[in-house]
């Protein structure tokens, strides 16, 4: 099952997902108001006095931040689909041993 809907995820969900992400973006002040904080904190970088080497060099860090976030983004988002489906695949109380013992986890009770 999880091989079969991490296969589905990867051939045909990215075009999915994007929409999806974007549509919750779009609608959500916080990440707009963190989209309008970076257009400003960008300004302000490109009017710093840097040598082409230092600014190569934050560019390329920058990008290798950006990526990797990015990337960690679309991983949750796969986790989160392949954690619904299983958790609609599997009987009521096998979910419930489940989040019983993850609750014990979180809350430290035994």
């Amino acid at each position: 099952m999880k091989e079969t809907a991490k296969r589905m995820i990867e051939k045909g969900m990215a075009q999915y997902m994007e929409h999806t992400v974007q549509e919750l973006a779009d609608a959500d002040p916080v990440y707009q108001y963190d989209q309008k904080d970076k257009r400003e904190l960008e300004q302000r970088y490109e009017r710093l006095m840097l040598s082409k080497e230092n600014r190569m060099f934050i560019n390329d860090y920058l990008a290798c931040i950006r990526s990797a976030d990015c990337r960690y983004a679309e991983i949750s988002y796969m986790a989160g689909i392949l954690d619904a489906l299983e958790m609609m695949a599997l009987p009521c109380s096998c979910l419930k041993k489940r989040f019983s013992k993850s609750c014990r986890i979180f809350t430290g009770r035994e």
